[in-house]
């Protein structure tokens, strides 16, 4: 998303193309300038990634640092919920960090 002339945010959403994993995308790469948090900037960009991706998949994962509680709270909001914890998930200057696994399912489930 732009503020003006300049990229304030963006994410983006990797579907997977096998058959079988197809219907689930990952938000990735979730970033707001700091000129612009605190703005609503953080929720538009998830926003416009969720309308999209309900065009694309039945459901929206991704991780998030559990001591990130903005993040988190931003998350919630849009209706996304915890369902598990990946330890070890990074390795950053040889110490690992958990990471919170959050879904939201954009369509009711079904067979």
């Amino acid at each position: 998303m732009r503020d003006g002339d300049k990229l304030a945010g963006m994410a983006g959403l990797v579907v997977p193309t096998g058959g079988k994993m197809k219907h689930k995308g990952m938000l990735i790469g979730m970033y707001v300038v700091p000129a612009a948090r605190g703005t609503g900037m953080a929720r538009a960009v998830v926003d416009a990634l969720l309308a999209y991706a309900s065009g694309v998949v039945e459901e929206v994962h991704l991780r998030v640092d559990p001591d990130s509680e903005p993040a988190i709270r931003l998350y919630r909001a849009a209706g996304f919920e915890q369902y598990g914890r990946e330890p070890r998930a990074l390795k950053i200057d040889g110490k690992y960090h958990d990471a919170l696994l959050m879904t939201l399912p954009l369509k009711p489930s079904g067979n």
